[in-house]
């Protein structure tokens, strides 16, 4: 049972910083306008 869970729990990271990944670049990339815009003033 450890090794099952150990197994499904890694699996479940990796998606989930994979999905985190995905969502974060847009994120990111909006932070960076706002603050490039915020110089920009």
């Amino acid at each position: 049972m450890s090794r099952l869970t150990k197994l499904l729990k890694s699996k479940m990271v990796k998606e989930g910083i994979k999905q985190a990944q995905k969502h974060a670049l847009p994120v990111i990339k909006k932070e960076l306008a706002k603050r490039k815009g915020s110089f920009k003033k």
